[in-house]
């Protein structure tokens, strides 16, 4: 199967990693004799998206709105295919997708691109990129990573390998309204199941005392300690933002929210380099414009 993200939302999140790795390799195009240059796209799907019509649970893959249907049809150009046909490209291309008929249709997509070195993980991708990232000697390599999951597959000490190497732009398509918040229920009474998935995904507890206000009530069995939801989706998005600052020396400040038709917050579409030089706040000058037109 495609990987189904449809709606208008997934073509403004794909062109603005379109233009940026557009601008990625314009930059570096006079280093090139110096740097090895790579794309890893961590949930590549089969290269193209499917536009499907129905609403997504907590956790499961975005689909496109009725409403939309007549705007955006057909199959949409994935990540995957659009990182192959830039030229010049970059130097190899990553792609990971743990589904294997997914990845049987990359093998067919590396086919249609012979000039490319393209290699295929049929793997998870936490588990691929940590080995990669430390396999690899990134002294003179350079990659852009996208992390575009269907939910909250993306661990915290994932992000925190990927921020060591400090040498990836990492682009990050981070579960909002489909995930984080809908974990987050108003009673703050949380499933440990879903507590654990909240801990993984910021990489910390603490998010229990920035989401939540506690107040003492005087009830007829004593005092109790009451709990309340005040997260708001601005505010998971400014959480997540700020702890991605917590270990990636360059984020872009303006991480951009993504709305589905009836202008319900569904992801976040967030951008940090791991670079700590002056390439890294160049990337995320070209990344803050980016998203700000998104």
């Amino acid at each position: 199967m495609a990987k189904q993200l449809g709606g208008s939302w997934t073509v403004r999140k794909l062109d603005v990693l379109e233009n940026y790795l557009r601008a990625y390799l314009t930059a570096l195009s006079k280093h090139r004799d110096k740097l090895k240059l790579g794309y890893i796209d961590a949930f590549a799907g089969d290269g193209t998206i499917q536009l499907a019509t129905s609403e997504p649970e907590a956790g499961q893959s975005i689909l496109i709105d009725e409403q939309e249907t007549e705007q955006i049809r057909g199959l949409v150009r994935g990540s995957a295919q659009r990182a192959l046909e830039l030229d010049p490209g970059f130097d190899g291309y990553v792609f990971i997708e743990r589904d294997k008929e997914s990845a049987k249709r990359l093998h067919e997509l590396k086919r249609a691109f012979p000039g490319k070195r393209i290699a295929i993980y049929p793997e998870d991708a936490n588990a691929c990129l940590t080995r990669l990232c430390n396999e690899s000697e990134w002294k003179r390599r350079r990659a852009v990573v996208f992390l575009d999951p269907t939910g909250m597959q993306v661990d915290w000490a994932t992000m925190e390998v990927l921020a060591a190497t400090k040498a990836l732009d990492v682009w990050i398509w981070f579960p909002l309204g489909v995930g984080s918040n809908r974990l987050l229920t108003r009673s703050g009474i949380i499933p440990e199941t879903w507590q654990s998935r909240l801990d993984r995904i910021f990489g910390t507890s603490e998010w229990k005392t920035s989401f939540y206000a506690e107040d003492e009530k005087q009830t007829l069995f004593g005092v109790e300690t009451v709990r309340s939801k005040i997260a708001t989706p601005l505010s998971i998005a400014s959480y997540y933002n700020d702890r991605l600052k917590s270990i990636f020396p360059a984020v872009a400040p303006n991480p951009r929210i993504m709305h589905n038709s009836t202008n319900n917050p569904i992801y976040l579409l967030c951008f940090a380099s791991a670079n700590p030089g002056r390439g890294g706040q160049i990337a995320v000058q070209i990344a803050k414009h980016l998203l700000n037109k998104a």
